[in-house]
């Protein structure tokens, strides 16, 4: 019986050695590899260059645009408040408004001098407001979109609908377009 029980309990307080052995040795492996690859992500973003830099609300440098003195100018019935807009000495925007009427229009010239947007909101006989936005490429036409709400504020939320504009509509031509925005720019009071 003691030849049984004596190497079962030598086998059992082994094997218990053992297991206790190896937790340890896990332990330590799985420190050293946490402790490892938080050392190699170190090392690898000061490998690589990266520093992270506080900006502290400061943004990135954008041209102001400057507006010249507005004045009134007279065109297709209208006497309209015009003023230019400038990004140093380029013409980014004219900007005009109709005199006692619901009207307005925001023209954008590309980097060419030439009108790229043309951007009208008028009021209807009915009481509601238009905004028609047209977006000139090359020369050409490219997208006419229309929207109607209530009040001015409300436009943008109005759902944007394509529309054609009709075949005599000064509008649909960019050559066009540009040549009143021309006039616009340099006509004087």
């Amino acid at each position: 019986m003691k030849r049984i029980i004596f190497p079962l309990i030598i086998t059992g307080s082994l094997g218990l050695v053992a297991i206790s052995c190896g937790q340890k040795s896990q332990n330590t492996n799985e420190q050293t590899q946490e402790t490892g690859t938080a050392a190699a992500a170190q090392d690898t973003s000061v490998a690589s260059g990266y520093t992270s830099i506080e900006t502290k609300g400061k943004k990135p440098p954008v041209k102001q645009l400057k507006t010249d003195a507005m004045r009134t100018v007279s065109m297709d019935g209208l006497d309209l408040e015009v003023t230019n807009m400038y990004a140093g000495s380029t013409l980014k925007q004219i900007y005009c408004k109709a005199i006692g009427r619901e009207y307005e229009a925001r023209y954008y010239f590309n980097s060419n001098g030439k009108v790229s947007m043309l951007d009208e909101i008028s009021k209807s006989m009915s009481g509601e407001y238009i905004q028609e936005i047209f977006i000139y490429v090359a020369d050409s036409l490219q997208v006419a979109v229309k929207r109607k709400a209530p009040s001015k504020a409300e436009l943008e939320k109005g759902r944007a609908e394509n529309f054609q504009p009709a075949s005599n509509d000064m509008r649909a031509s960019a050559d066009k377009i540009s040549k009143k925005a021309l006039v616009l720019m340099v006509s004087e009071d």
